[in-house]
């Protein structure tokens, strides 16, 4: 017996498709009682970020109708919302933007359209009495939406987006963003941001381009004011700025786009000095993971990023059975983004970390800390590293980023090959060791492989201090040998 899927509210299934079908207030319902609109999706074949953009589209649609059904004031309503009226009413009739561009000027095709768009006939008239008293046309929304409606079927241009409101669809359509995740939430509010100090402007408007680098100039200063940084803010609306470049590009609007902070001679913050933890805090933390049966994930996620590097978004996407395999290999170690479907920051970042510190404790406890890492939401888990680091050394201004930080200043200190330290961190440099084909191979090959066996190597002399460290300390810490 098959389990019925369970869909978001309002979305219903008909014949395979995903529609929104939801009620209007009670106190609408002499007019009409339900609304549904299509989704354009198939109930066996759609992404989450599909169906949360197609659902709010819809809700704004429905929101809108219920708007026009309460207040018929042309006038009270926005540009972006009667150029949406006009297409929800163009959908509901079956018709498209520029549908009758080539033939539209036949003989038959107004009344033809008077007859098929409600609303029109009487908007049509109202402008001819407007014209004849010599005053400016009281159309309602339901007028209006018609006539634009009526104009959009003649106009070739009206397939493009009008307003900048409309590019960003079109852009997430070549880029798209899971908006379930942190990092896509954040791009969308990026994008939002930006778009609230430009406005939403037609984009054939004379002024556009005035008001968009007007709008970077605004938002550069506000996020200034806020004491964010340059790197920060030109990340910040780098999206945004790829989405009305691409627009630019695609409907040869001519935009030379250069927002405040886009040039190199902008001077940049001072970059701050990394901060590392002293060779006695670090055996204080290593010492304390290895005994922590408390908060054993986290104490696990803190020994791995000690000899790799890692953030904690790798070890979220690492695969639990794969990474138990691995440390019981003769020679241990663990494999990042070697499947070249999972996502890394960049192509360097896919590397094999030999382990030489703490395997039979990641091996009880690895799994569990990708687990609750892929549970965690928003920062939860880095203030858990922090303070279990607080714990562990006594030292406040730590976080987990520190400990790639740390790594790095090992190996300077200790003279470490810069290629072997860059495989293990997944720095630039590494292909020269072990080349993206060996880092794919299976273990066994990667155990035989001397650039491995090499790099293995430079990882002991790296952290010898902490093997010598834990050899040498309490009977009740797990044990490591050379």
């Amino acid at each position: 017996m098959s389990v019925k899927t369970k869909f978001p509210r309002y979305i219903r299934e008909l014949k395979g498709s995903l529609y929104y079908q939801r009620d209007f207030p009670t106190s609408l319902h002499h007019i009409q009682k339900t609304f549904t609109k299509p989704l354009k999706l198939k109930a066996t074949n759609y992404t989450e970020p599909e169906l949360q953009r197609a659902i709010a589209s819809a809700t704004e649609t429905f929101e809108l109708k219920v708007k026009m059904m309460q207040n018929t004031n042309a006038s009270d309503y926005s540009e972006v919302e009667l150029d949406k009226a006009a297409v929800e009413l163009l959908r509901s009739l079956h018709l498209n933007p520029g549908q009758f561009f080539d033939t539209h000027t036949e003989e038959g095709f107004i009344d033809w359209a008077e007859e098929t768009i409600p609303g029109l006939e009487d908007a049509f008239e109202e402008g001819k009495d407007a014209q004849y008293f010599n005053r400016k046309p009281k159309l309602s929304a339901e007028q209006e939406a018609a006539l634009r409606a009526y104009e959009a079927l003649k106009k070739q241009w009206a397939k493009k987006p009008k307003m900048l409101s409309d590019i960003w669809q079109e852009y997430l359509i070549e880029s798209p963003i899971d908006l379930n995740s942190t990092e896509g939430r954040t791009v969308q509010r990026n994008w939002e941001r930006l778009l609230a100090f430009i406005g939403d402007h037609r984009i054939d408007s004379i002024n556009v381009l005035e008001a968009i680098h007007e709008g970077f100039r605004q938002f550069w200063d506000e996020r200034r004011s806020r004491g964010v940084k340059v790197q920060s803010i030109r990340k910040q609306y780098g999206r945004g700025l790829a989405a009305l470049r691409l627009a630019s590009e695609n409907y040869h609007l001519g935009w030379q786009i250069k927002p405040k902070g886009s040039t190199k001679k902008t001077k940049l913050d001072p970059v701050k000095r990394k901060v590392t933890l002293t060779e006695s805090e670090q055996i204080l933390l290593l010492k304390y993971c290895l005994a922590d049966h408390k908060t054993p994930a986290v104490s696990a996620c803190l020994v791995f990023m000690m000899q790799s590097g890692a953030m904690a978004s790798e070890i979220k996407r690492l695969d639990p059975e794969a990474v138990l395999t691995e440390l019981k290999n003769p020679l241990p170690m663990i494999r990042i983004g070697t499947d070249d479907t999972t996502t890394v920051k960049n192509d360097s970042r896919r590397r094999s970390v030999p382990i030489v510190l703490g395997k039979d404790y990641l091996i009880a406890n690895l799994p569990k800390a990708i687990e609750w890492l892929n549970d965690a939401t928003g920062s939860a888990h880095a203030q858990r590293l922090k303070r279990g680091l607080k714990r562990a050394t006594g030292n406040s201004g730590l976080s987990a980023h520190c400990l790639r930080h740390t790594l790095r200043a090992n190996a300077s200190s200790k003279g470490a090959n810069s290629d072997h330290v860059a495989c293990i961190c997944g720095w630039s440099g590494a292909q020269g060791v072990i080349s993206k084909d060996m880092r794919n191979y299976g273990l066994e090959a990667l155990t035989r492989h001397k650039g491995f066996q090499d790099v293995t190597a430079t990882s002991r002399m790296i952290h010898q201090h902490l093997i010598d460290a834990i050899e040498e300390g309490d009977s009740n810490v797990v044990q490591l040998r050379k």
